[in-house]
């Protein structure tokens, strides 16, 4: 195994990277122009493996996000410099598959889903803001990724803007 140590053009440190056959194998860790760390991960033979962290650069931590085999894989989570978590969702393998998880960055909700095998399938339910205030809400089914179900938008005073029933993506009438 090698480190490697690769430097940008002021001669400052960008990042280190150990290889085996030329391939990034083991620590790889990403530095900011001000030098600060801004990513830290491993790699096997090439491609992303275990646990990654991303840095904002207040020092802050950005995402956490698991890799398998390079795909991203379990659970992944991404926050504002202030520490708000603003996204939780569940991957395998590379594709949405379980809970996701939105928020606003004053922590409320913004999206609620679940996904299997990379289509939403199940609740979904999206709240919607103009200038930082509440506008609306909408919820809804999906199967297989297709709207499915009952179908409602409301506005921020809770009236209705919009409603609708589907069947696997096709809309009913009533």
């Amino acid at each position: 195994m090698v480190r490697s140590v690769v430097f940008d053009r002021n001669g400052h440190v960008r990042a280190l990277v150990d290889r085996v056959d030329g391939l990034e194998h083991g620590t790889f860790v990403l530095y900011s122009a001000d030098g600060r760390v801004s990513c830290t991960g491993w790699n096997l033979y090439g491609q992303p493996v275990s646990w990654w962290h991303r840095y904002h650069p207040n020092g802050a931590i950005a995402s956490l996000q698991h890799f398998t085999n390079g795909k991203k894989d379990g659970i992944q989570c991404y926050w504002s410099p202030q520490g708000q978590l603003l996204r939780a969702e569940k991957i395998t393998l590379g594709l949405p598959d379980g809970p996701l998880f939105k928020f606003f960055p004053d922590g409320s909700p913004e999206q609620w889903s679940t996904f299997k095998n990379g289509k939403q399938q199940g609740r979904h339910m999206h709240w919607f803001r103009s200038n930082g205030r509440p506008a609306g809400f909408l919820q809804g089914e999906f199967l297989n990724g297709a709207n499915h179900g009952h179908w409602i938008e409301l506005d921020s005073a809770g009236q209705v803007n919009w409603e609708a029933d589907f069947d696997n993506g096709r809309r009913l009438r009533k």
